[in-house]
């Protein structure tokens, strides 16, 4: 991990991976399962003769429990969960604000919670530890103004 991190900020990459890593399973798992009920779908098909939407009615009135209808939530889960995955470790690596601006981004898809936490320790400028933040110099009156003028706000 980055070297100038302060602890916060570790730890809320930290709690992002394990959330990605949970969620990620979670919408692993729901692939499976839709592998499954189009398997069962199609072999109900084959047997009986119908169409599909007419196979998952009888199936689901024969008390079969499918899962069916919620495929592009599986499967854009798995995607922004992997995504996420990458680029918190390339944040975590490198402490570049593009890449953690876009690790928060998809952090929020994947948790809200995680995500909203890393926008914030990002933005509130306690990502770095003090002993390594860079302390600008103010060279000329206009500097000195300009500076003065954006800190007060």
């Amino acid at each position: 991990m980055y070297y100038k991190f302060s602890k916060s900020a570790k730890a809320i990459i930290i709690l992002n991976v394990v959330l990605c890593l949970v969620i990620g399973i979670m919408h692993s798992y729901n692939v499976h399962r839709l592998n499954e009920s189009n398997e069962i779908i199609y072999n109900y098909m084959e047997e009986n003769n119908v169409i599909k939407e007419t196979a998952i009615r009888l199936l689901e009135k024969d008390g079969v429990e499918l899962f069916v209808g919620k495929e592009f939530t599986t499967y854009f889960g798995v995607l922004v969960s992997f995504l996420s995955l990458i680029l918190l470790y390339v944040y975590g690596k490198h402490n570049g604000f593009i890449v953690g601006f876009f690790a928060a981004f998809f952090c929020v898809f994947t948790s809200l919670i995680g995500g909203m936490l890393l926008f914030y320790i990002m933005f509130s400028g306690k990502s770095e530890t003090t002993q390594y933040r860079q302390v600008t110099s103010i060279k000329n009156e206009w500097e000195k103004f300009i500076h003065n003028k954006s800190s007060n706000n």
